[in-house]
């Protein structure tokens, strides 16, 4: 009677689970569909990935070699836009905001001062720039070279005739701040002795130095400009040589 009864309950059972072979289809439709989904996913990303380089590579500019030392191999419209606009407005913009800074000097003097002053703001931006960081990450030797021509910040204390020592010592302070720095490239603490460096340099010359605000502008900018932006390898492509 028991076996009978399991018996029954077995044959049920298996009326009750049959071997569907159209639910498996089914079941195997459904996984090639999800599958087929995946693929089709994935090749939109992909395409999408494809087209948003393909813009990116319509909106960049090929650099003239001689600029290269400039502004690197390769821009973007927006990033030439941003160095172009930060660095001859906040120049006007400093020297309208500060009329005493060329007032009784000639036209060459105040001409040249302003020139100098945009090359420090531009170059304060263009620096942080993909192509242009990765440009001195390459060249060791351009690197020096770069830092060791930067007398900018005493030729526009001459020219618009400000105090001369503070200009001597940030400048001073700049390029063996920026020569240490540039010793650490490919070294983990690289960005941290930059900062260091950077904000000690501000707060004692914002503390210590008795200079017009709009010179404190322009050194800072200035000591940012070599020792920071310039000298640290911002995307790690520091080489050797």
């Amino acid at each position: 009677m028991s076996i009978k009864a399991n018996t029954n309950t077995v044959e049920s059972a298996g009326k009750l689970i049959p071997n569907n072979p159209a639910g498996a289809d089914s079941q195997s439709g459904r996984v090639l569909a999800d599958i087929t989904c995946s693929r089709s996913a994935g090749t939109l990303g992909s395409r999408s990935s494809e087209a948003t380089e393909g813009e990116l590579e319509k909106m960049t500019i090929r650099i003239p070699p001689f600029l290269h030392d400039v502004l690197g191999k390769s821009q973007t419209v927006g990033e030439v836009l941003a160095i172009v606009f930060f660095g001859v407005g906040l120049t006007t913009l400093l020297f309208f905001g500060f009329p005493e800074m060329t007032r009784g000097l000639p036209l060459w003097r105040s001409s040249i001062a302003y020139v100098l002053v945009v090359d420090i703001f531009a170059g304060c931006v263009a620096n942080f720039t993909y192509s242009t960081s990765n440009y001195y990450a390459a060249h060791n030797k351009k690197r020096l070279v770069f830092i060791a021509v930067h007398v900018h910040i005493l030729i526009v204390a001459w020219l618009l005739g400000v105090d001369f020592l503070p200009a001597v010592i940030i400048w001073g302070y700049t390029i063996a701040g920026a020569l240490v720095v540039n010793a650490l490239k490919g070294s983990q603490l690289q960005l941290f002795v930059a900062g260091v460096l950077l904000a000690t340099g501000i707060s004692v010359t914002v503390l210590g130095m008795e200079s017009p605000n709009y010179f404190l502008v322009i050194s800072l900018l200035f000591m940012m400009k070599v020792m920071f932006s310039f000298t640290v390898d911002h995307y790690g492509k520091a080489k050797e040589g």
